[in-house]
């Protein structure tokens, strides 16, 4: 089957592998993910279920060319729904959305146009990048979220400026900073002492930001209590590289020549191409943070190299 046909043939075939239910509800369509990425999302719901989960069909047609074993899809599909419907929260619903579970991401602007139409959002560091809104419906993570939409803000009448105050506030409460040298994540993957890799290498001292469950961790960047840990680290401008929606990289300015500031975009669209998946691409250009008496400012390229 090609892949259409795959989509609606389980979409009329799976209520055979599931309990019966005269009320259930069996339906697809088209989720629009960051960057663009669409998927089909195969709902199943019940009158007696208050959520219905959703299920990426993608990764299940792959499974089907791998095998052509299409029953077994069909059971592994149904184990994934009721699987899920266990990690749900029974009785959950826009009206009693707590503003203590709302946290925010960190996404490219002109990569997610479409989707900003339909959704809350702030724009930040210069209009490069904007904040959309999940919501956890478990731990503060994105294992269990939603993506806040026009029409569940307008039930608790919270408008973009207050959702990204209830973010900041939350991921506060919720995350902790993940400021770490590149070294020491490098050591941690080989298995070397760090303060022993930092006397045999002089290496470049670059920073990654996230948080501590590297969970769409680049929001990070627009918390107040973060500039003050940038204050601390740096002694002036920062080169910062989107490496994804889950981190940073920063660059102290002072270590950024000219000879390579000059190809530095180049560097990050290629290692996106490489290394990032499409959703969690945030952008191929690099930005500064440039210090000041008060704190950081966004600049788009770096005033001086040396």
């Amino acid at each position: 089957m090609l892949y259409n046909e795959f989509v609606n043939s389980v979409a009329k075939d799976i209520t055979s592998f599931l309990e019966y239910d005269e009320n259930r509800q069996v339906f697809v369509k088209d989720v629009r993910k960051n960057n663009g990425v669409l998927l089909k999302g195969l709902t199943i719901k019940s009158d007696s279920e208050q959520i219905a989960p959703t299920i990426y069909l993608e990764q299940f047609y792959e499974q089907y060319s791998h095998t052509g074993d299409y029953d077994e899809v069909l059971r592994t599909i149904a184990k994934a729904y009721e699987n899920s419907k266990l990690g749900s929260i029974p009785g959950f619903s826009a009206d009693d959305l707590s503003e203590n579970n709302i946290y925010g991401v960190l996404v490219n602007t002109d990569s997610n146009e479409e989707l900003l139409r339909d959704i809350p959002s702030v724009r930040v560091l210069d209009g490069r990048f904007s904040v959309v809104f999940r919501y956890s419906l478990g731990e503060f993570d994105d294992k269990a979220s939603v993506l806040i939409t026009d029409s569940i803000a307008e039930v608790k009448k919270l408008t973009p400026t207050k959702l990204l105050e209830l973010a900041l506030c939350n991921t506060g409460k919720h995350q902790e900073i993940s400021l770490e040298p590149m070294e020491n994540i490098i050591c941690s993957v080989i298995g070397m002492d760090y303060d022993e890799l930092a006397n045999k290498n002089k290496a470049c001292p670059m920073y990654v930001l996230s948080n501590t469950d590297n969970i769409y961790g680049s929001f990070m960047i627009l918390r107040p209590d973060v500039e003050q840990k940038l204050m601390s680290t740096f002694k002036g401008d920062i080169v910062v590289i989107p490496s994804s929606v889950h981190e940073l990289i920063l660059i102290d300015s002072e270590l950024v020549f000219e000879g390579t500031i000059e190809h530095l975009n180049e560097i990050i669209t290629s290692v996106n191409k490489e290394v990032v998946s499409q959703e969690d691409f945030l952008d191929n250009r690099y930005f500064v943070l440039e210090r000041n008496d008060e704190g950081y400012a966004f600049a788009n390229e770096l005033a001086n190299v040396s």
